[in-house]
């Protein structure tokens, strides 16, 4: 295009200098034999013919240089009829000034300077005409262009297809909305469009984002932690949800991200410490109790003065929390607002024959 147009310019340019000498050929005439008033007569014909010469020259200057820069503002593809017209009438602008020639204007057979300039601002109005085509389709589907953008750099072979397609349809509703911009219709394609991409920008942040974290998930058995595996299940459906209300919102799903990796850390541990309790025998079992019991009592009395030794683990866990709270609140340590955990008896829950609390066993599944 830059090749045409440096021979455009070249022809514009050889035209001048032809008119200039045309004009030149018809005064050289013998001055002994002419009259004051036929060189005055002369010298202004000379002069005018310049004078439109460079009038047309500049004008259809402009002209190319508002093309040149349309060429590189995607005219083509955001106003499409449009931008045929624009060639169109650049073809005619080119035709006609070549053919200007300020002595052979009108009825001697060569364009008027009028019909001229009315070429170049007929090329000139072409171009502002596509320009604002493209303004008005950019601002009608500025929400697709927007999410195609930022779609770009998270697009590969897995999501090309479903891309193509999309672009596919974009560009054929972007025809129909130049050709007729009032339908109702281009309201349901772009509201198409719009969940299209929405849909598809929510499937490429779970692949990124959620999906490792499931495949996780799924490598817990859900019979031996049952409890924490619902909770991971939990926090995940909390990130699923973020990712589909709000795929691009960075901050809300890294914060998402963080709760279900911390959950994911912590089940691991609770697996691994199950698996050592399900592995003791009974005698293994009894001394991991008496030790979990006897750390409980020791902080109780050197923090509390408080004796918890004829409570089951989980009263004594529960009347500790209890007792602690409360010193802190009476101590100003901690808001007077904070609920304390509820109060369980103070007396020693009830023992079986051998001297046992019948929920003994759920004492030692809870203190881990």
């Amino acid at each position: 295009m830059l090749t045409k147009l440096r021979l455009y310019t070249r022809a514009i340019t050889l035209f001048n200098a032809y008119l200039l000498l045309s004009v030149t050929a018809c005064s050289s005439v013998d001055v002994s034999r002419s009259y004051p008033d036929d060189n005055i007569d002369t010298k202004l014909v000379n002069l005018t013919a310049r004078q439109e010469t460079k009038q047309i020259a500049d004008a259809a200057s402009l002209v190319e240089a508002s093309f040149i820069a349309a060429q590189s503002s995607n005219l083509d593809y955001f106003s499409p009829y449009s931008w045929r017209q624009v060639n169109t009438d650049i073809r005619n602008m080119r035709s006609i000034v070549l053919k200007f020639e300020p002595a052979a204007q009108g009825m001697l057979g060569g364009p008027s300077q009028a019909k001229v300039m009315a070429a170049i601002d007929q090329a000139q109005a072409s171009i502002a005409r596509a320009e604002r085509q493209k303004t008005a389709v950019k601002d009608y589907f500025s929400k697709v262009f927007t999410a195609t953008e930022f779609l770009k750099p998270h697009i590969n072979t897995l999501w090309q297809r479903d891309v193509d397609r999309i672009n596919a349809d974009l560009t054929a509703s972007i025809i129909e909305f130049e050709a007729d911009p009032s339908l109702k219709q281009h309201q349901q394609t772009r509201a198409s469009l719009q969940m299209r991409l929405h849909r598809l920008e929510v499937d490429i942040v779970r692949d990124r984002y959620y999906d490792p974290l499931h495949n996780q998930l799924k490598q817990f058995d859900s019979q031996l932690i049952p409890r924490s595996y619902a909770k991971i299940k939990y926090q995940l459906q909390l990130l699923d949800n973020q990712i589909v209300d709000a795929p691009r919102d960075t901050q809300q799903r890294e914060q998402a991200i963080a709760l279900v990796n911390k959950e994911i850390q912590r089940t691991r541990h609770v697996v691994a410490d199950v698996n050592w309790i399900n592995d003791l025998d009974k005698v293994q079992r009894e001394s991991i109790v008496l030790h979990y019991r006897k750390a409980i009592e020791r902080l109780s009395m050197t923090i509390l003065n408080q004796d918890l030794s004829d409570l089951s683990y989980r009263r004594q866990v529960t009347e500790f929390e209890n007792a602690l709270v409360a010193k802190l609140q009476q101590e100003q340590l901690l808001p007077a607002t904070t609920t304390p955990p509820q109060v369980a008896p103070s007396h020693a829950a009830p023992t079986n024959a051998n001297g046992i609390s019948p929920d003994s066993r759920n004492d030692i599944d809870s203190m881990m």
